[in-house]
């Protein structure tokens, strides 16, 4: 089993197929050719993309990642939807790249969302990944889940953050900790303009120490964006995209290192919820017992407008 995997991950990265994908595709590719004129690219929307593919780069940014935005909040109409006390987090947004949402759904709603995972991996409706530990996209199935991603108060404070109304991207359901290393989800989930994209991490019980709690780097959405161009030997070839993961992991823990900023873990109660900008490093912490479960709900949403494409993958998203 684990070498028809790696077979797979291997025929994923050929560039003939990937072409092949999204001629079939087609119609959900072709949304983002006009966009990529007007950003300023020729570049086929049927062939493989990355950064380096956008020869002039927008200087367009969400409104919060511009200089002096915090100052504006009590007054920019972008932020007029959100109550005060929300107002109050996104003031601390430009600083911090993240924010913490206690309590914010009811129990009953994590009760139901828990239950129908569970039915609906037991039917077989859903199935776990690859990496085994995690479900993608639950909410094209599950009604709880989708009423969690859309309910009208979160969308409003993701729209407020980026200045946009926003899409669900994807949803990644976890039931272990990921053990992940320090990443950021621009470039698994890369936007151009950049930076409109955020997740939310939803805790779907209390999380304890032992289990692998997330953790984040406060302030580190301010450090540079990671692309190709910037890892050693990921150039890839005409044939094959080049397997680029050991080589970002290794450069964002350089950079991490660097930065000096103290990793901060999320011991969240049932019900809370993080929220973190597109370039916030942040990971799975090790697992103390094993015999301890981490469910979660993890959602990526993306600023209408923006073109949506995997730096990692190099190619344009299929959502």
């Amino acid at each position: 089993m684990a070498a028809l995997v790696r077979l797979r991950i291997v025929f994923g990265r050929l560039r003939p197929l990937l072409v092949a994908r999204n001629l079939v595709m087609a119609p959900r590719v072709l949304r983002f050719r006009g966009r990529m004129r007007e950003l300023g690219t020729r570049r086929s929307v049927l062939r493989t993309l990355r950064h380096a593919d956008f020869r002039v780069h927008s200087d367009e940014r969400p409104w919060l990642d511009r200089e002096g935005s915090g100052a504006a909040i009590a007054t920019d109409p972008r932020s007029a939807r959100v109550g005060e006390e929300l107002r109050a987090k996104l003031k601390r947004w430009p600083e911090d790249g993240y924010m913490v949402l206690d309590g914010f759904f009811d129990p009953e709603l994590i009760d139901r969302i828990n239950g129908e995972l569970a039915s609906l991996i037991g039917s077989g409706a859903l199935r776990f990944s690859r990496a085994g530990n995690r479900v993608r996209n639950a909410y094209r199935r599950s009604a709880a889940v989708a009423e969690a991603i859309d309910d009208r108060g979160l969308r409003d404070l993701l729209g407020a953050i980026l200045g946009v109304p926003v899409g669900v991207w994807q949803t990644i359901s976890f039931f272990t900790g990921s053990r992940q290393a320090a990443h950021s989800d621009a470039f698994h989930m890369m936007t151009e303009p950049r930076g409109y994209l955020v997740a939310i991490w939803v805790a779907l019980e209390d999380i304890t120490p032992d289990c692998g709690p997330v953790f984040y780097l406060p302030g580190s959405h301010r450090l540079p964006y990671v692309t190709t161009e910037d890892l050693d030997g990921c150039e890839g070839s005409r044939l094959m995209v080049a397997d680029k993961s050991s080589a970002y992991e290794a450069r964002i823990a350089e950079i991490a290192a660097a930065s000096r900023i103290e990793p901060q873990q999320f011991l969240a109660r049932k019900g809370d919820v993080l929220i973190w900008h597109a370039n916030l490093l942040h990971g799975g912490s090790p697992i103390a017992d094993p015999e301890l479960t981490r469910r979660s709900l993890v959602a990526h949403f993306y600023g209408e407008g923006a073109v949506r494409y995997h730096e990692i993958a190099e190619h344009l998203s299929l959502v």
